[in-house]
């Protein structure tokens, strides 16, 4: 096997790692989004304040605009963004 096998193999596997990275992260965070939704709702009971319904609302999108931009990706060409490549 050549270098540039073991190479390439290399970098696929490191790409799908990241994939695989990105899923188990969005996938946690949408489980802490619905343990917020189940909050949000029990917060309703006699005797619980604002604040919890306020709480549990604002995790619950949080942990959602997380798994989603998870789930798309990201920014594209993130590090020529950063070198000032593209201005």
């Amino acid at each position: 096997m050549s270098t540039f096998h073991r190479e390439f193999d290399i970098r696929k596997r490191a790409q799908v790692m990241k994939i695989l990275a990105r899923i188990l992260g969005a996938l946690v965070l949408l489980a802490m989004a619905l343990f917020c939704a189940f909050g949000f709702l029990a917060s309703f009971e006699p005797g619980n304040g604002l604040i919890w319904k306020l709480g549990y609302g604002a995790l619950a999108c949080g942990f959602l605009v997380g798994a989603v931009a998870l789930f798309r990706g990201g920014r594209k060409n993130a590090g020529e963004a950063d070198r000032g490549v593209n201005r």
